[in-house]
């Protein structure tokens, strides 16, 4: 049964355009006959925008410099601090 819709939907012309609502605080968007969206309705960007930057704690900075068998730079210095902004960026 559920190929003779995906046949019908695309059997449809795709110029009808309906606007769909998923529930009362979703904003509507237009879609086909099938009812997809016809243009995103979120992005991986917006998404992990709305999380907050994680941190790397000065203890869990060394103690993956020891794992990975690496001399911890000093703390306050630029390789510091460069070499956590680039990790911290990697998790995020």
């Amino acid at each position: 049964m559920s190929s003779l819709l995906v046949r019908r939907c695309f059997q449809q012309s795709y110029a009808y355009v309906r606007p769909v609502s998923r529930g009362s605080t979703s904003p509507k968007c237009d879609s086909d006959f099938c009812g997809v969206p016809l243009r995103p309705t979120w992005s991986v960007n917006e998404l992990l925008s709305s999380y907050p930057t994680p941190r790397i704690s000065s203890e869990t900075f060394g103690h993956l410099h020891k794992l990975s068998a690496l001399v911890v730079p000093d703390e306050g210095t630029l390789e510091h601090s460069k070499l956590k902004e680039e990790l911290e960026e990697l998790i995020h």
